[in-house]
């Protein structure tokens, strides 16, 4: 099975079991469900799903870290609200494969420049994000990836 039929067997059986989950993940399937109904009414399909689930998780972030320039503070780590929002984003981790990091993303971004032809610095950062996002979808950080073509790092 693939990531969005997984997703949609873990919503519905935390809606059979009344589960405290079941309205959180009822909402990111609905937005997997959304953008592949935005992009020319189609089937939904484990890339909508993917791109829903780092939608959330990129809120669910914010939430928990607060933002300083709209005088947002974080959240009280302890709160039980905090705790909810983690157990939400903890749960949502468990879908998408973890993100490359360290000497495996520096040798991915390697890789990446020398199939697309190009060299390891900022000018090729379109051509190695490219390459990187078909080879490892939903699994790169491109501030990562800036900061790898900076250095010119092998």
């Amino acid at each position: 099975m693939g990531l969005f039929t997984d997703f949609q067997c873990a919503m519905l059986a935390a809606r059979k079991e009344s589960s405290d989950n079941a309205p959180f993940m009822g909402l990111v399937y609905s937005d997997a469900l959304k953008l592949a109904k935005n992009d020319g009414n189609r089937a939904p399909t484990d890339q909508d799903t993917t791109v829903a689930i780092y939608a959330m998780l990129k809120n669910l972030n914010a939430v928990l870290s607060g933002d300083p320039g709209k005088n947002v503070p974080p959240l009280p780590p302890g709160s039980e609200y905090a705790q909810t929002v983690i157990a939400q984003r903890n749960l949502l981790l468990t879908f998408v494969p973890a993100p490359l990091e360290g000497e495996e993303l520096e040798t991915a971004v390697s890789e990446a420049a020398a199939s697309a032809g190009v060299a390891m610095d900022m000018k090729a950062m379109g051509a190695v994000m490219r390459r990187l996002n078909e080879l490892y979808p939903g699994r790169i950080d491109g501030a990562q990836v800036k900061t790898i073509l900076l250095s010119g790092a092998r």
